[in-house]
């Protein structure tokens, strides 16, 4: 697979539009060069819908700053990120930001919220983690204290804590293997604050403000080159880079060229490998493959590779375009108009196209 997706990105430098170019049609791409989406509002929406109908769903919010010194506001993001990440071991629970909540329909309301206060005092951190049902109302407190900076006992008090919080929801059966790996994925406190810091510039998805995120991103695997973190962040922001300027019609193929060599990097450098195969390079396989296919105007082909482009990147309008496209050449207007419509919602850019 990794030789397949490296020729497909060769093509995709070669030839970004062959699909437009080979049938003659109106690129969608070239007639949005003025982007209209929204990303923020897209990768939020687009995370509410993978998770899944049965499960709980937990508001994690920023911790306040109580000793309200303004080096440590990383740390307010930095301590909601992480209890996400512990939280999110298990599977009966819908774990968002609460940024992104606001968007939940009435039918999928947050039933706790997790979130607190910290004190930095002297050279000890002091964390004060809450449970709260979805209107607010406390259920339980765990205290953590740890020596900070520099101590990695940062990470184990919060794993303790979410422990704390699935027995208290009484849920039984704790992947307690899995917390233990995030516990130690690096011992590295600067390293995980340059991650946070990354993550914040990325998650804006401002094109102005990715450089900074690969510079955090970087800053983190110079500080911890076992990290597998900071790989990650700079896969997702190289993923993120691609996916914007496909849409506009830019050379893209670069990027996933970089982020495909930071994935064997990390799987060299710190042995491991993520727990899933890369979902921008294997979407563009099926991209690349279905769109010549709907250019020979082999339709159920070309359906068949777009979806799976289209299921792997969500937010990616143009898979869905033309997977719109490809369904209503087979005559199905039911799908045709379904995956028009997720286009159009993407970017609106695309109506009357």
């Amino acid at each position: 697979m990794a030789f397949l997706v490296s020729w497909f990105l060769v093509f995709s430098l070669i030839f970004p539009s062959a699909h437009a170019k080979k049938t003659g049609q109106k690129n969608p791409q070239k007639q949005a060069q003025t982007l209209c989406i929204n990303w923020p509002k897209v990768f939020a929406q687009e995370a509410m819908r993978r998770i899944p109908p049965t499960a709980e769903i937990v508001s994690v919010t920023p911790f306040y700053n109580d000793t309200e010194q303004s080096a440590d506001q990383w740390i307010s993001e930095g301590l909601a990120d992480l209890m996400m990440r512990y939280l999110a071991v298990d599977p009966n629970l819908g774990v968002l930001p609460e940024k992104q909540t606001p968007r939940l329909v009435p039918e999928k309301p947050v039933r706790y919220i997790v979130g607190g206060l910290f004190q930095h005092i002297q050279d000890w951190l002091r964390i004060f983690v809450q449970l709260k049902d979805g209107k607010g109302n406390l259920l339980a407190q765990f205290p953590v204290e740890t020596p900070y900076p520099l101590h990695q006992q940062f990470f184990s008090g919060l794993k303790l804590a979410s422990v704390g919080i699935f027995e208290k929801l009484g849920h039984k059966k704790i992947n307690t293997k899995q917390l233990s790996i995030i516990e130690n994925e690096t011992g590295s406190v600067q390293s995980f604050e340059n991650v946070i810091k990354g993550k914040m510039a990325l998650e804006s998805y401002d094109p102005n403000k990715i450089e900074v995120a690969l510079v955090w991103f970087q800053e983190a695997r110079r500080e911890d080159p076992h990290y597998p973190m900071a790989y990650l962040g700079l896969m997702e922001t190289q993923g993120f880079l691609s996916l914007h300027k496909k849409q506009l019609e830019l050379p893209f193929g670069n990027h996933l060229q970089i982020l495909e060599s930071t994935l064997k990097e990390m799987e060299s450098v710190t042995r491991k490998k993520p727990s899933a195969p890369n979902r921008y390079l294997e979407a563009h396989v099926h991209y690349v493959t279905g769109t010549r296919a709907l250019a020979k105007e082999n339709f159920e082909k070309a359906a068949a590779e777009l979806e799976q482009a289209a299921r792997l990147v969500s937010e990616d309008a143009l898979a869905s375009y033309y997977l719109g496209q490809a369904y209503d050449k087979m005559g199905r207007a039911d799908l045709a108009g379904q995956f028009r419509n997720h286009a159009e919602e993407i970017n609106p850019c695309l109506k009357g196209k």
